[in-house]
């Protein structure tokens, strides 16, 4: 039996990107050692978590 490939499912796929912005926000807006949250990257965080409660 095979299965399909997880990693190309839309969901996934949105994950990663969802990701990937989130991590490049925290570069731009880092000062020295610290991370600084702005809002818009809680914005997105939260997105991340509705995605993963929902679908996955």
């Amino acid at each position: 039996m095979e299965s399909k490939n997880i990693n190309k499912n839309k969901i996934v796929k949105k994950l990663r990107r969802l990701q990937r912005k989130i991590s490049n926000k925290y570069e731009i807006n880092k000062n020295g050692k610290e991370y600084v949250k702005t809002s818009n990257i809680i914005k997105l965080e939260n997105k991340i978590y509705f995605i993963e409660d929902i679908e996955l």
